[in-house]
């Protein structure tokens, strides 16, 4: 799991099968074993039946590891990390920053950290304790749009700086040119939270030169997915390549591999359904999928045949599908 950001769950509430993916908040060589957190939402079924209703001792099903919000390869000098999170997004960020302060020397950290006010600060004890720990190499900045105590308090507690405002484009580069050296090549890009706060920051890294390839970043939001016209796509087939065994399977305009894989009565993998945490991974070998992702439709032909079933539509009568 050393390079995955996300454990799916599969649970079983009231008679119906649910799953749900949340970012490990454990460390490879740091934990001995793998870590889940989870916020309860207001009405939300999964996070109220893990935070109320599961007790020490139960067994949950675990689905495969997944995702790709992760380090980059291991660097021979000093590399820095600007992680930025929102709220519980700060999970996967968590996770990251762990495992480069305990086990990789030459890596560098400047966390940014958005919140409401200090109690909705998660694993503040944890970032303190590493604020102390790792002096010369952490550095934390907290953005509270409405402290409830006094900010020299806050700061004194947390160790870290303590600013009463809301990001901004121009706080935002302000603080990457005052943490970060001018030499562009050395410092990925990590962002996490609500969509809003991940278009921003995306805006103003990009406005600063960065390249895309440095810019790492995970919606920790799902939302409904973009449902194309149907009378833009074919009526076909899906021929499926799994584990050496083939299967062929119709599938209607407008639905996505997916669903049609589940008409026909084929499990395939999945969690958010929404394309984001990528349990659905697969490779289209012929034809072209589209895939109507969060930031907006891509195809198979852009990714190197990379897709996700779950909201990838064939544009092609007949693709190829082939999973690991």
């Amino acid at each position: 799991w050393s390079r995955a950001v996300a454990k799916g769950v599969l649970l079983k509430i009231n008679g119906r099968e649910i799953r749900r993916s949340y970012s490990f908040s454990s460390s490879p060589g740091v934990d001995h074993y793998p870590i889940i957190t989870v916020k309860r939402k207001p009405n939300g079924t999964a996070s109220s039946f893990l935070v109320e209703g599961v007790r020490s001792g139960e067994v949950l099903t675990a689905l495969p590891p997944a995702g790709q919000f992760v380090l980059p390869a291991f660097r021979q000098r000093p590399h820095y990390l600007f992680m930025m999170a929102g709220g519980s997004g700060i999970t996967p960020v968590f996770s990251i920053i762990k495992y480069a302060l305990a086990c990789t020397p030459n890596f560098q950290v400047i966390l940014l950290y958005a919140n409401r006010d200090e109690q909705g600060l998660i694993f503040r004890k944890d970032l303190d304790k590493w604020l102390q720990l790792y002096p010369e190499r952490f550095k934390a900045v907290l953005l509270l749009s409405s402290p409830k105590g006094q900010l020299s308090e806050i700061a004194e507690t947390s160790h870290a700086e303590v600013l009463p405002m809301r990001l901004g484009n121009a706080l935002l580069e302000e603080l990457i040119q005052k943490n970060i050296p001018k030499d562009d090549s050395t410092v990925d890009f990590f962002l996490c939270g609500p969509p809003g706060l991940l278009l921003k920051s995306e805006m103003a890294i990009r406005f600063l030169g960065y390249p895309d390839e440095q810019i790492h970043k995970e919606v920790f939001t799902i939302t409904p997915p973009i449902r194309p016209p149907a009378e833009q796509f074919p009526d076909g087939t899906v021929a499926l390549a799994r584990n050496g065994d083939e299967a062929a399977f119709p599938l209607k305009a407008g639905q996505t591999i997916l669903e049609a894989a589940e008409q026909a009565g084929i499990e395939l993998p999945y969690s958010c359904r929404s394309g984001i945490c990528t349990s659905c991974m697969a490779r289209c070998q012929k034809g072209e999928v589209i895939m109507y992702l969060p930031e907006g439709p891509l195809s198979s032909k852009a990714t190197d045949g990379v897709v996700q079933t779950c909201v990838g539509y064939p544009l092609t009568k007949r693709v190829t599908i082939n999973f690991k």
